[in-house]
């Protein structure tokens, strides 16, 4: 076989067993913001969507009073709040697969996986441009290996990931042609890849960061000449954010999403434990989420994820010391890049699923690393041979570690997303709801537990398992406590914190930060048949609050409920005067 055809026949068996590796994604219910735009696709959601705008899910204060008079969103959410993204691409071909094709979901999934495909052959023409073909196809084998694939696999919603990951390869490979042969047919590829992947979504700007450190570290020259290089990806990035700013897109308000733009300095705070959160998952496939709380309260604990960090840093920094010349260059600047290309995601709680773009980059790294830590064994003589193979010995637990925990750990969490979600499912279709009368009734939860999304998670599921809307849906409170619940007039119950160290919304970081924005004693809040008064506030939030419905609680066609481990269960409302207890329910 030719050279050629060896790499094809090793990026097609890496491809195979990649696809293996998310195969039980493809049983995957639709999950948590499927839903909701699923609705925009239907015409259920509050506020009508272009089928290029399914991932503008709040787009502000305007759009409140209608999602929170639908209960797409309770209450309580500050009118700041903004979760609408610029993604049209994958946004259009969701609505192509429902609207226009009408495809199952399976059918979409194998969309996602033609997705994965295209992305490791965009992946591997970067990385053949950029290393050996034995060393490209490693560096392949480590991005197709990544955790961070399984979510923009086996969630529709998280598609556009991979989407932008895919041209962002492409992008970069153009760049580097055209540094490395001065082909300006090859720079506007460059400038081509980074336009799609920009049109996937936001995570281009990670791919940008790449292309800025390169020319930081990697190349020399008169600075013109590297702004113009650099220009072929950071034109369509500022043309992005120009629509990005002037459509008011952006992710803000809540307790999950801080904006650079609106909060920097709390960005900035975040960016401290954030970026080495992410680190060592990329490097050491730590859970971000754990290190970041470990960061966040100085956890004893932090000290089995920093030293293994540096560790790695140093063996990495060391192997790529061993390439040849104008190899180091390079790559310490892919590395730098990778840090650099965590900071735009570092507005967030740490997660696997943000780290696909920055992964394209630690990938190429740690190939190279190894690379170079194997190259100097044939060569090198006495002491210095004892200290390659010592480097080699080092650098083995860091590769089986990235090539055979990380595919099982994919190939485990495929399933587990699987199974989660269809759980949750079954949960939802099991809750204490009847079809035959919910068109008429008014479903009041008294606590949801969780996130946002799951505010009318229930009953999004079940409509699109056939199941009616009901007439109205209202969430009163989200406490990760007990509750005790106390009818105190024939239209209005109260909701009582029960633990006096604990108050409502206690989970919210972003009101814990923010204490100009406290709840006040009298506040009140008013949606469409329910009006809502803050009668005590612990710290800066409320620790009992008053519900006021349009009519009595005992309504028939008002039903009451309760979160039961995923379930919605019906709730006995005490009798006027009385108090009952309303447990937590989860996990």
């Amino acid at each position: 076989m030719t050279p050629r055809a060896w790499a094809c026949a090793g990026l097609g068996a890496i491809a195979a067993v990649v696809v293996w590796l998310h195969a039980p994604g493809l049983g995957t219910p639709l999950f948590a913001d499927d839903y909701l735009q699923r609705a925009m696709l239907d015409g259920t959601y509050p506020i009508a969507r272009a089928p290029w705008n399914l991932y503008a899910f709040y787009g502000g204060a305007h759009e409140l009073g209608a999602l929170t008079a639908s209960g797409t969103l309770p209450w309580w959410i500050p009118p700041e709040l903004r979760l609408s993204l610029l993604r049209p691409l994958p946004s259009l071909l969701l609505w192509l697969e429902h609207r226009v094709l009408g495809l199952s979901l399976f059918s979409m999934h194998l969309h996602s996986v033609a997705w994965l495909l295209a992305f490791l052959a965009s992946f591997h023409a970067l990385a053949r441009r950029l290393l050996p073909t034995p060393v490209a196809l490693l560096a392949t084998a480590l991005v197709g290996f990544d955790v961070a694939l399984v979510s923009p696999v086996a969630w529709l919603c998280n598609r556009a990931t991979l989407i932008s990951a895919t041209f962002a390869a492409l992008g970069l490979w153009g760049y580097h042609v055209h540094r490395d042969t001065g082909s300006q047919r090859a720079g506007w590829l460059c400038s081509a890849g980074f336009a799609l992947s920009f049109l996937g979504g936001e995570y281009a700007i990670c791919a940008l960061a790449f292309v800025l450190t390169h020319e930081l570290v990697a190349m020399q020259g008169p600075l013109p000449a590297r702004l113009r290089a650099a220009s072929f990806a950071a034109v369509p990035a500022a043309l992005y954010a120009a629509v990005h700013v002037l459509g008011g897109y952006g992710a803000s308000g809540g307790s999950v999403y801080v904006s650079p733009l609106e909060s920097p300095l709390g960005f900035l705070r975040g960016a401290l434990v954030r970026v080495p959160s992410m680190l060592s998952t990329e490097l050491l496939l730590l859970p971000g989420e754990a290190v970041y709380v470990a960061l966040v309260e100085r956890s004893p604990l932090l000290f089995w994820a920093v030293v293994p960090l540096a560790v790695v840093a140093l063996l990495v920094a060391r192997a790529l010391g061993n390439l040849p010349a104008p190899l180091p260059r390079r790559f310490a600047g892919y590395a730098l890049g990778v840090v650099l290309a965590l900071l735009p995601l570092s507005g967030t709680v740490p997660g696997v699923r943000l780290l696909l773009v920055p992964s394209m980059g630690g990938s190429l790294v740690l190939a190279a690393a190894f690379w170079g830590a194997l190259r100097p064994l044939g060569d090198a003589g006495g002491r210095r041979r004892v200290a390659a193979w010592l480097l080699a010995l080092l650098c083995l637990p860091l590769a089986l570690l990235h090539l055979a925990l990380s595919p099982l750990a994919a190939r485990a969490q495929s399933k587990a997303h699987r199974d989660d979600t269809a759980r949750l499912i079954r949960a939802a279709l099991d809750s204490e709801i009847d079809d035959s009368k919910v068109a008429r009734e008014e479903l009041v939860l008294l606590n949801q537990p969780a996130d946002l999304v799951a505010v009318n998670y229930t009953v999004r599921v079940r409509h699109e398992h056939g199941s009616p809307l009901p007439k109205s849906w209202r969430t009163l409170a989200s406490a990760l406590t007990p509750l005790t619940v106390a009818r105190v007039a024939d239209d209005a119950l109260e909701l009582r914190s029960s633990d006096p160290s604990t108050a409502f919304f206690n989970y919210d970081e972003r009101r814990q930060e923010n204490p100009d924005e406290p709840f006040r004693v009298g506040q009140r809040f008013s949606v469409p048949g329910l009006d809502v008064e803050i009668v005590e506030v612990r710290g800066w939030a409320p620790s009992r609050i008053r519900y006021r419905f349009s009519g009595s609680l005992d309504d028939p066609s008002r039903v009451f409920l309760r979160f039961e481990h995923g379930r919605l269960v019906r709730f006995p409302l005490p009798a006027l005067g009385k108090e009952a207890p309303l447990p937590l329910g989860f996990p």
